[in-house]
């Protein structure tokens, strides 16, 4: 039987007759989770049984194997033969385990007697990633689930155990904002409860948001969107078509506050362009077990700060001055670190999943990421007399290599793209991210007709700017 708010989840995989058949039932209760694993159809011998080491888009290891207990198989109720996770496996057997589920923590797995957020990472172990699997969802009275997966009657579908794991759920008493259109495709906002603030006001510049994201890119890749918002708490977690956010909508009457959160909600709606599509070639296929290291993160989050506060600045929700104010806080994030003299943006990359994405003793992405960026952004317009930008770097990565070649870029390829739009080496410019050496904010600032007051990390306006100068700092603020 099955206790109060204790949520049952049956994962059930679409029938072919040439495919295995899975089906779970996850049973959640307060801190726990149950899991029972029903295979049918299996032609191999032995099915080796793995949990994620890790979650896509947190680079860090997550003790998520150290998490489950009880494991144990059996074929009408006698146990199978086991070796660890790895079973002697018939034709048709069950799988059963436990997960601890405790942790209120946007990249793992909590449930109490009012919510539960399921990371599947963390719950749903794989033998083969290409599995299909579908996700029925029966909840208590009162409860709903929402998640990015596509649904065919009560059956939330993934075609394979990538498209599960990029798929959270949240599930509780949820509230909805009003859903919107931006080029024709839905958008939703779900959570577990908001404060009492203009929904309206709020939901209308989300679609501002939205669009200035869609506008860059040209394309919109998926059929619906849905924000997972899991209230208090910090971080969010980008997904194909889906992001889970910590908001609650709180002294949104605060116009610091207010800018705070939509720079961040920019940031993860982006991330489905800028690293879940148009991404380093390390990031994919994903390795559960060891991660995915790459160099690249300084152009996976650091250009998507960078547009996070273009975005929110060109749909008309901060002004010049704030949006310099954001570039002024990355700086001095970046310059008062002394990890600047030792670390170099390719390495803090590299090195984050011992450090963390803040920097540890080194240096963070998220600071110097932005900063690279505008510079970026400043030279290729400065080229090219304004008649391109970063935004055709981005759509050049995103149609090449996304829509047409159907994988990542290399470090030289995404360089080579940052070239050809340019028009010209930018050899200069790129020693920034792969070394230590000073970095030349003036040099590229004064294409905007800006530069820096000594001491104060203040951008300023140079006297009597050339008209380009002034087109050229139209253009980006």
């Amino acid at each position: 039987m099955t206790r109060p708010f204790t949520l049952l989840i049956a994962c059930l995989v679409t029938q072919f007759s040439f495919a295995q058949s899975w089906q779970y039932t996850i049973t959640l209760s307060p801190e726990r989770v149950h899991v029972s694993l029903s295979v049918k159809g299996n032609h191999t011998d032995s099915l080796a049984f793995k949990m994620p080491t890790w979650t896509p888009g947190y680079y860090q290891h997550i003790a998520f194997p150290s998490r489950v207990s009880n494991f144990k198989a059996y074929n009408e109720k006698d146990t199978l033969p086991r070796n660890g996770w790895t079973i002697k496996a018939p034709e048709n057997f069950t799988l059963e385990y436990d997960v601890r589920a405790d942790s209120d923590f946007v990249a793992a797995v909590y449930v109490d007697s009012h919510r539960a957020t399921l990371n599947l990472t963390g719950i749903c172990m794989y033998a083969d990633i290409h599995q299909p699997v579908s996700l029925k969802v029966i909840t208590p009275a009162g409860w709903s689930a929402a998640t990015g997966m596509d649904k065919k009657g009560d059956y939330f579908q993934a075609p394979n155990f990538d498209i599960l794991y990029d798929s959270p759920l949240l599930c509780g008493h949820l509230d909805s904002l009003p859903a919107f259109k931006v080029r024709g495709i839905p958008h939703y906002f779900v959570g577990l409860g908001f404060a009492d603030f203009d929904r309206t006001a709020f939901i209308n510049d989300m679609q501002k948001i939205i669009s200035i994201g869609v506008n860059i890119i040209g394309d919109i890749p998926y059929k619906h969107y849905t924000f997972l918002d899991i209230g208090n708490g910090h971080g969010g977690i980008e997904h194909l078509n889906s992001t889970t956010v910590t908001f609650t909508g709180q002294h949104m009457d605060n116009r610091e506050t207010r800018l705070r959160y939509y720079s961040f909600l920019a940031h993860e709606y982006f991330h489905h362009y800028n690293v879940k599509r148009i991404r380093p070639i390390e990031l994919g296929p994903f390795d559960y077990q060891n991660g995915n290291k790459t160099k690249m993160l300084w152009v996976a989050e650091g250009l998507t700060v960078y547009y996070e506060y273009l975005i929110v600045h060109h749909a008309g929700l901060s002004t010049a001055s704030e949006c310099l104010q954001q570039f002024r806080s990355s700086l001095m994030a970046y310059e008062t670190k002394t990890g600047k003299l030792h670390q170099s943006l390719t390495q803090a990359s590299w090195e984050t999943w011992a450090e963390g994405p803040f920097g540890g003793d080194g240096i963070s992405y998220y600071d110097k990421g932005p900063l690279i960026g505008l510079l970026l952004d400043l030279q290729i317009r400065q080229a090219t007399q304004n008649k391109k930008s970063l935004d055709d770097v981005m759509r050049g990565l995103y149609k090449k290599y996304y829509q047409q070649l159907h994988r990542g870029y290399t470090e030289t390829e995404f360089q080579n793209m940052c070239e050809d739009i340019a028009g010209m080496k930018l050899n200069d410019l790129f020693q920034y991210t792969s070394t230590t050496k000073e970095v030349d904010y003036n040099k590229y600032l004064a294409y905007a007709g800006l530069r820096l007051e000594p001491g104060t990390y203040e951008f300023k306006t140079i006297a009597h700017p050339t008209p380009m100068q002034q087109t050229i700092y139209h253009s980006i603020f």
